[in-house]
């Protein structure tokens, strides 16, 4: 008597397939939530964190943008503007002699969210352009946006008495090949996932304050700067997230 064969049909079992889901779902988690440090990974959130170390022990701190006393509301606002032929003009103007987060290592690493890499981008960006001349009040404000295909340098802010200052002459050298030691140029890199962009200073800091500025364009500047300083002396910053806060 002949056996009846059946034909197979290749289909995943049931256990397999949810598997093979929850792989995925811890990839994707591990990709927007990198370890950056023993113990310690990047949120789940927007905006930007470096990782800093007190007492032996590292910590990531949310830096919020300082965009000259406007509270923007998003995690990472664009104040367009042409970058200025130079001069005396004071360009970005902080408030307060020193910023509210106060780093204790030379060589801090910074992480920038960007935008999800499912969303569409954007039209041509030359025509969001807006040429104010030397960077008039006539700014275009444009709502969260990051992109890595910007370009960050770190800016040795000039303190004064109750403010911070940017002048002009500095932005215009952003562009410019020639060194300055009050401009910090940073190797940029693309974590896997597409999610963040992690920053690292092309030489070590001294102890002062700084802006991390975001060129947008050969010819445009973000004039609104995420500010920080350098005192290994300063406090335990506020709300830091450390490998013990992680664990809770």
């Amino acid at each position: 008597m002949s056996a009846r064969i059946s034909k197979n049909v290749k289909t995943a079992p049931p256990a397999s397939a949810e598997a093979a889901k929850i792989d995925a779902e811890a990839r994707a988690e591990r990709e927007r939530m990198p370890t950056i440090a023993p113990g310690l990974r990047l949120p789940d959130l927007d905006g930007v964190f470096i990782l800093d170390t007190f007492q032996g022990q590292p910590e990531l701190i949310d830096v919020l943008q300082n965009s000259g006393g406007m509270n923007t509301g998003t995690p990472h606002n664009v104040l367009r503007t042409a970058i200025p032929g130079g001069g005396s003009k004071q360009l970005i103007t902080l408030e307060g002699y020193k910023a509210k987060v106060q780093l204790h290592v030379n060589q801090p690493v910074i992480y920038v969210s960007l935008d999800d890499p499912k969303e569409p981008a954007e039209a041509d960006e030359g025509a969001l352009t807006v040429d104010t001349h030397g960077a008039s009040s006539d700014m275009k404000n444009k709502k969260s946006h990051s992109s890595p295909t910007s370009r960050y340098a770190i800016i040795r802010v000039q303190v004064k008495r109750e403010t911070r200052v940017i002048g002009a002459m500095k932005v215009s050298m952003l562009g410019k090949p020639e060194q300055s030691v009050d401009i910090i140029d940073t190797a940029s890199e693309v974590m896997p996932g597409g999610h963040w962009l992690k920053l690292t200073p092309k030489q070590p800091l001294d102890i002062d304050e700084y802006a991390l500025v975001e060129m947008l364009s050969p010819k445009e500047i973000n004039l609104a700067v995420w500010d920080f300083g350098v005192n290994p002396r300063a406090p335990e910053a506020k709300n830091a997230i450390s490998p013990v806060e992680m664990a809770k």
